[in-house]
């Protein structure tokens, strides 16, 4: 079974949800994180189940919603390197990643405070989408002109597995003010497959991401989107929020 799952951006991004900077029309957008800075991002993910499959269940069950406020610290920034702590809803990972300015992971520390054996879990938890995310940026970096068009590839998430592999494109879409920082609004869209135990899933995607102009780093990012499956001869849909908030107040550039 083939299933396509169709992202878009929300009704809250199609509209200008962000302050234009008209006047700026060309980037050079680098990697430059410096030591001591901190980005604080809410993210969100809502999920509602519709459908004959689902329809005798309670809404406790066809709706769900999770948050989590996650942390991203750059507590030493060198020639060549950079190193990371991250932590999830106050709760820290108990190491220091290390990687290189290619955004290979170079070393793990862990701390030593802690007592007994490091939650190998969590860590991983923590360091396997970091270390997706770090390097499917580098396709974003270098110069832009808005509404210039590039291929890219990323890792989207699966909460059930192995993140999927997206090929397509982005296009730089405006220069606006996020939280006070200039940052590039870009446009994406992709398709990937998704395998599960029914079989592969179609996902097509679309969405908005905002990078912060002085650092590189992702600030935001918003898309909605739906899969009609048929399972057993029911039918079910799954519609998908997704949302990143920077928390600027939180933050340090």
């Amino acid at each position: 079974m083939l299933v396509a799952i169709v992202w878009s951006c929300s009704s809250e991004t199609q509209r200008s949800r962000f302050p234009e900077i008209s006047d700026v029309q060309e980037v050079d957008l680098r990697w430059q994180p410096k030591t001591g800075t901190r980005l604080v991002l809410r993210m969100t993910v809502s999920v509602r189940l519709s459908g004959t499959v689902v329809q005798s269940e309670p809404e406790s069950k066809r709706v769900q919603s999770v948050s989590v406020l996650r942390t991203i610290e750059f507590p030493d920034v060198g020639p060549g390197y950079f190193d990371v702590r991250v932590s999830q809803n106050g709760v820290n990972v108990p190491a220091t990643m290390r990687f290189s300015n290619g955004f290979s992971l170079l070393d793990i520390k862990y701390d030593t405070d802690v007592a007994g054996a490091p939650d190998m879990e969590k860590v991983k938890a923590a360091v396997n989408p970091l270390l997706a995310k770090l390097q499917e940026t580098r396709s974003v970096y270098g110069k832009w002109k808005v509404g210039e068009t590039r291929a890219i590839e990323f890792q989207f998430p699966n909460p059930v597995g192995s993140g999927v592999a997206i090929k397509g494109t982005t296009r730089l879409r405006r220069i606006v003010l996020v939280g006070g920082r200039a940052a590039c609004e870009f446009q994406f869209e992709g398709t990937g497959d998704m395998k599960m135990q029914s079989g592969p899933i179609r996902m097509i995607m679309k969405g908005l991401e905002f990078r912060d102009i002085g650092t590189g780093l992702p600030i935001g990012q918003s898309g909605t989107g739906h899969a009609d499956v048929s399972v057993q001869g029911k039918s079910l849909r799954v519609e998908i929020e997704t949302e990143e908030v920077l928390d600027a107040g939180q933050s340090r550039f």
